[in-house]
């Protein structure tokens, strides 16, 4: 299934001429995740990569891989809790923000991929999920420093979700620019 993904993703950003070359990048970038109503599971941290390619007009597309973890928590009554390590193959598409340039650019973002969740005891599994978010860059000609936060939705059995919001700041490093 994952390399069905990311394989999909790779025809889909170099398969596409509509892709421009003049705005290839790649970048880093780290923070926190954050549980939502998950009692069972505390903060935990995250590290992405990604490549962005504008794509049509405003749009940008960032197909990412990132690996997170959320931490153990104590529960009273349970004993300790084992937070989920938490794989990420995706896609982002990104509408507005600068692509290199210069000052600051806002952007929303909606992403989608394969959640590869493990947690000490339980089986390993790979569910579909979804976020959208905000941030804003900050172009400095080749170099792109980028803050966003974002909701991610994850697919459970039985009709539920894991929902996290992530915190993240990084850098762009952008090809071809002048």
């Amino acid at each position: 299934m994952i390399k069905t993904v990311i394989t999909g993703l790779l025809i889909m950003v170099f398969g596409c001429g509509i892709v421009s070359a003049d705005a290839t990048g790649l970048g880093a970038s780290g923070g926190v995740l954050i549980p939502i109503i998950q009692d069972d599971q505390k903060s935990g941290h995250t590290f992405e990569f990604k490549a962005r390619f504008k794509f049509l007009g405003p749009i940008a597309m960032e197909p990412t891989v990132s690996f997170s973890s959320l931490g153990n928590k104590e529960i009273t009554g349970v004993g300790i809790r084992d937070g989920f390590a938490i794989t990420h193959y995706g896609l982002d598409l990104t509408l507005g923000g600068g692509l290199g340039d210069a000052g600051f650019r806002p952007y929303f973002l909606l992403g989608g991929g394969v959640y590869n969740l493990k947690r000490d005891g339980d089986e390993t599994s790979n569910k579909s999920g979804w976020s959208f978010g905000a941030g804003s860059t900050f172009g400095l000609g080749l170099v792109e420093l980028d803050v966003r936060g974002r909701l991610i939705i994850i697919s459970t059995d039985n009709s539920g979700s894991k929902k996290a919001a992530g915190i993240t700041a990084g850098v762009t490093y952008y090809f071809g620019r002048e």
